[in-house]
């Protein structure tokens, strides 16, 4: 556990401080997994500060790439309100704006703050997969969080209102899933056609960086990518197509 105080600069030491093999430090990391619900329970802090934790861990593990699982809970916030990427409440907003303009409503669904878009592409450029655990009972901005899992191929899990009772069950199932089933790392993919057809999107968790070509930092078997494909040309009659 590496405690910065700065979220605003934030800085991270050697990796080898705080990313270690599981191997050789399962006990340790199990000790520190059953004290922190314990370390943290009297804590009165209302803040959130998002944005700089994944980017410290993204410094930690900027060399290798890899797999990043972020968990965003709170007491009495569930919304990144500090540091790096800090957003503010769009709830009420939101609300004014459905009642007068569906076109401002539809902003709600963009994100609000470039910033977060910025950190997501630098991870997918250093092969950093995000997926994103959100377990809530108030408003959070989602539009503005899951740009991050979706540029890197990643993944959001929302649970709302969340229930200590009975979500457990279901986050110890989904994060147990996500952890042992089949996925890859750093991969590239490109769909051709033969003449006649061409790609002209893709809709998915990527990143893309050049129109011909997907990036992805991560993908597994439960990710599925949308190619729309554009009849830009006569084919012959009796002709077959072929993609690959």
């Amino acid at each position: 556990m590496l405690i910065v105080p700065d979220i605003q600069d934030v800085y991270t030491p050697l990796e080898t401080d705080v990313i270690v093999q599981l191997s050789e430090c399962r006990q340790h990391l199990e000790l520190l997994l059953e004290n922190i619900p314990t370390m943290f329970q009297t804590s009165t802090t209302a803040e959130s500060c998002f944005g700089a934790a994944i980017k410290a861990a993204f410094l930690a593990m900027k060399s290798t790439g890899g797999k990043l699982l972020v968990f965003q809970s709170g007491k009495f916030s569930f919304l990144p309100s500090v540091g790096i990427g800090a957003l503010s409440s769009r709830e009420a907003e939101g609300r004014t704006n459905i009642s007068a303009s569906e076109k401002e409503a539809h902003k709600l669904l963009q994100p609000a703050d470039k910033i977060l878009k910025t950190l997501a592409i630098e991870f997918a450029e250093y092969q950093v997969c995000v997926d994103v655990f959100v377990t809530t009972q108030t408003y959070v901005d989602i539009a503005s969080i899951s740009v991050i899992p979706r540029t890197t191929g990643g993944q959001v899990y929302y649970y709302y209102p969340f229930s200590a009772v009975s979500d457990p069950a279901k986050l110890y199932n989904d994060l147990r899933w996500n952890i042992t089933r089949p996925q890859g790392f750093e991969a590239v993919m490109r769909v051709r056609c033969s003449q006649g057809i061409q790609v002209q999107d893709y809709s998915g968790n990527f990143c893309k960086r050049i129109p011909t070509d997907v990036d992805l930092a991560g993908i597994d078997c439960d990710k599925c990518i949308l190619v729309t494909l554009k009849h830009d040309d006569k084919l012959q009659d009796g002709s077959e197509c072929g993609f690959q």
